[in-house]
C-alpha cells in the first residue's frame, strides 16, 4: 500500500537545497570538516548527514526498534507497537526532521567524535549510504538482534550478546523473548521492498525465529542480500538448506589462526571444525555471488597476528573487517599504558601489504585505519597519563549518593518496589568497580546517556556487564575530553 507521507518524505530529502552544517554550524572548520567526510561519502555530497531514519530499522534483544544501534533513549518497543506503526510513528519521524535540520542529536556522539578525529572510514553513518532510498517511503535495511542464543563464551562477550554467558558466568535466567510469529507475519508487509537484512546474535544459526524470517525472504523476496555473522561452529542442513535458498553474505568471526589461542578466546569452540566450516562458507559465497569477510577481535592477545590473517584473507581472496573491542579492560588494547600501545603500533607499521585487487585494497586499507586507531589510543593514554588532575576520582560513598539521586526518585521511570533493588544494584556496582574508574568525566559521561536505559541495565543485567559497558562510556568520555578539546 502506497503511504503519500513517505513519498513526501523522500522527495524532501532528495531535493531539499539547503547543504548540510555541520551542528547547525556556519564555522569555516566545521564546514571543512564535513566537505572531507562528504568527499569521503560513495555518493559524494548528500544533503543529510546520516539515512538511518529514511532506510533503516534495527530490532535488537529487548523489543527495542530503532534506525541503528547507536541510538539510545531514540527507539519504540514491539510488541507495544506493531514494526508499522513504528516506522510511521512520532519518534522516528521526528528523528528525521531533525536530521533534515541538520541537527545531530547527543545519541549520535560516536559518530561525532569519529567524525571529529576525521577517522572517516569508522562513522557508523557511512553504512547507510549504501542503502537506497524506497520511493514509497518504505525502509530498504532491516537488522536484527533478535535473540541472544549461543553456544559459546568468548572472553570479550558478555551475557547480552550470548545466553550460554548469561546462563554459566553471570548466573541468570534467559533474557524474555520478544519475537513471535505474529512479528513475523507484520513483517510481510515490508519485505517486499528491502534491499538488503542483516542478522547477528548471539549465533544466528542457533536462533529459531530467523529461520522463519529467512523463509518468508525466499517466499516474497528472494533477491535481498541477507548478511550473517556467526561464529562459524554451526553447519548443518538445516543451515545449507536456508543457504541454498537465498542469497547470503557471510561474515566469519575468526581472532587467531592459532588453536590454541582461538579457543581460549572462543571458549566452547572447536578450531579445526570452525576452519573447515569457514571453506564449506567461503566456497558457498563464490558460487552465489555474494559477499565473504572475517572479522577479527584484535585483542592483547591477538595483536601479533594482524600480519597473518591479511594474508590469510589475501590468499582467500576475502576482505577481513577489524572489530572495536572496548570491554573488558583487561583483554583490550585501549586500556594498555602508552608504551606498550607505542611497541604494538610501531612493531605493526613495519609491514606491507599488496594491493593489485579490491579485496587486497580493502584489506589494506582496514590495516590503515586500525593502525591510525592505535596511534589514537596512543594519544589518550598519553593525555591520560599526564592529566591526573583532570582525571581526578571521586570517592564511592559520593559516587553512589549521585547515582542514586540521579536514578531511584524519578517515579515515572522507578516504582516503589525497584527502587529498593535498585538501590541495592547500585551499591553492587560501587563495591565491584575499583576506585580509579570513578573520575567527573566518566560520571558526566554517564549522565549523558538516557536514564532509563541505565535503570533498565542496573536492574537486570549482571554488574560485570555494567562494569563492561562503562569501560566502554569511559573510553569515549576520554577520547572527546583529551583529542576534541
Amino acid at each position: 500500500m502506497i503511504n503519500f507521507n513517505n513519498i513526501l518524505r523522500y522527495l524532501d530529502l532528495r531535493f531539499k537545497k539547503n547543504n548540510f552544517y555541520f551542528f547547525k554550524s556556519k564555522n569555516a572548520d566545521d564546514l571543512k570538516l564535513l566537505s572531507e567526510y562528504n568527499k569521503h561519502r560513495s555518493k559524494g555530497n548528500e544533503k543529510c548527514f546520516c539515512l538511518a531514519p529514511f532506510n533503516s530499522m534495527m530490532f535488537d534483544i529487548g523489543g527495542k526498534v530503532k534506525p541503528c544501534w547507536n541510538s539510545p533513549g531514540l527507539f519504540e518497543h514491539y510488541p507495544e507497537k506493531s514494526i508499522s506503526e513504528i516506522w510511521h510513528g512520532n519518534t522516528y519521524n521526528e528523528l528525521r526532521k531533525s536530521f533534515r535540520d541538520n541537527k545531530l542529536p547527543t545519541s549520535c556522539s560516536f559518530c561525532k567524535v569519529l567524525l571529529s578525529l576525521k577517522n572517516f572510514d569508522s562513522v557508523m553513518a557511512l553504512k547507510y549510504d549504501q542503502f537506497p532510498l524506497n520511493k514509497n517511503g518504505y525502509p530498504s535495511y532491516m537488522e536484527f538482534i533478535a535473540d541472544n542464543s549461543c553456544n559459546l563464551e568468548c572472553v570479550m562477550c558478555n551475557g547480552v550478546s550470548s545466553s550460554s554467558i548469561r546462563k554459566n558466568r553471570n548466573g541468570l535466567d534467559p533474557i524474555p523473548k520478544k519475537y513471535d510469529k505474529n512479528f513475523v507475519n507484520q513483517l510481510r508487509e515490508f519485505i517486499p521492498h528491502l534491499k538488503a537484512t542483516n542478522f547477528i546474535g548471539g549465533e544466528p544459526f542457533l536462533i529459531n525465529i530467523y529461520y522463519d524470517v529467512w523463509e518468508i525472504i525466499a517466499e516474497l523476496n528472494p533477491n535481498i542480500i541477507s548478511f550473517i555473522t556467526t561464529n562459524g561452529t554451526v553447519l548443518n542442513d538445516r543451515v545449507k538448506k536456508v543457504l541454498e535458498n537465498g542469497r547470503f553474505s557471510i561474515i566469519l568471526s575468526l581472532d587467531s589462526l592459532n588453536k590454541m589461542v582461538f579457543e581460549t578466546i572462543r571458549q566452547n569452540a572447536n578450531f579445526d571444525t570452525v576452519l573447515n566450516n569457514l571453506y564449506w562458507f567461503r566456497e558457498y559465497t563464490k558460487r552465489k555471488g555474494t559477499n565473504f569477510t572475517i572479522n577479527m577481535c584484535i585483542l592483547k592477545d591477538t595483536w601479533t597476528e594482524v600480519p597473518a590473517m591479511i594474508d590469510f584473507c589475501n590468499k582467500l581472496e576475502c576482505t577481513i573487517y577489524f572489530c572495536d573491542v572496548f570491554q573488558p579492560a583487561k583483554h583490550v588494547i585501549w586500556s594498555l599504558n602508552s608504551t606498550e600501545i607505542k611497541k604494538i603500533y610501531d612493531h605493526l607499521t613495519k609491514f606491507s601489504f599488496p594491493d593489485r585487487t579490491q579485496n587486497e585494497k580493502t584489506n589494506q586499507n582496514q590495516y590503515k585505519q586500525f593502525l591510525q586507531e592505535l596511534n589514537n589510543w596512543f594519544l589518550i593514554a598519553l593525555k591520560r597519563e599526564s592529566s591526573i588532575d583532570t582525571l581526578q576520582n571521586i570517592d564511592k560513598d559520593l559516587v553512589y549518593k549521585m547515582l542514586y539521586e540521579r536514578y531511584s526518585v524519578n517515579p515515572k521511570l522507578v516504582n516503589e518496589s525497584e527502587k529498593e533493588l535498585l538501590s541495592k544494584k547500585i551499591i553492587e556496582m560501587v563495591n565491584f568497580f575499583p576506585q580509579d574508574f570513578f573520575t567527573k568525566i566518566y560520571i558526566d559521561k554517564l549522565f549523558e546517556i538516557p536514564d532509563e536505559l541505565v535503570i533498565l541495565i542496573l536492574l537486570f543485567e549482571h554488574v560485570e556487564t555494567f562494569y563492561n559497558y562503562s569501560g566502554y562510556i569511559k573510553y569515549f568520555a576520554e577520547s572527546e575530553k583529551f583529542l576534541l578539546s
